[in-house]
């Protein structure tokens, strides 16, 4: 079984990353919806506002509720794929995996957008590499600080998505001043 460990004031720093970053691109969402920040060629299009505000909300409530955590172990199916490919040291990271893939799928379709703004993308990037180190801890054998990583990936994410709507406001506001 999952070894369920006390909830720590990583974990809290982490979530409320996450549900900021999420915060911020939902009011992108907004804004596009609304038509008060035009969109450039490299600026993100509504749709991957969209899907960024529903995955980072989602990975700061898991964070907050141990969602996976206790869906690893209790689901059957999950269990038994476990115990089938043996590659992790416990259920829920199976859980995590498909959370990767589901991002990875995401920043490969909308590479482009992401990309435009080398600078915030090396941010986004070690986000990436952070969580990534945390994720790596389910393999056997693997012992390294998983909530420390969480929280700077989280930390990341947040200012990269801050920091892309900001380029995208200020771009849109100086557009509109010059008219």
């Amino acid at each position: 079984t999952v070894p369920i460990q006390p909830f720590t004031e990583r974990d809290y720093f982490n979530s409320m990353f996450l549900a900021f970053a999420g915060f911020i691109c939902a009011f992108m969402v907004v804004l596009r919806h609304k038509g008060l920040v035009r969109r450039s060629e490299k600026d993100f299009p509504r749709v991957l506002w969209g899907l960024l505000a529903f995955g980072l909300l989602w990975a700061s409530v898991d964070e907050l509720v141990m969602i996976h955590e206790f869906l690893g172990p209790n689901v059957g199916f999950i269990r038994e794929l476990h115990e089938t490919l043996g590659i992790t040291k416990y259920p829920d990271d199976l859980i995590l995996l498909s959370y990767f893939a589901a991002g990875g799928f995401v920043l490969l379709r909308y590479f482009k957008y992401f990309i435009a703004r080398k600078s915030i993308f090396a941010v986004f990037g070690m986000g990436m590499v952070f969580q990534g180190m945390a994720a790596v801890n389910g393999v056997p054998g693997l012992n390294l600080n998983e909530e420390s990583f969480e929280m700077y990936g989280g930390l990341c994410y947040f200012i990269a998505m801050f920091w892309y709507a900001y380029c995208e406001i200020e771009e849109s506001l100086d557009y509109y001043h010059n008219l």
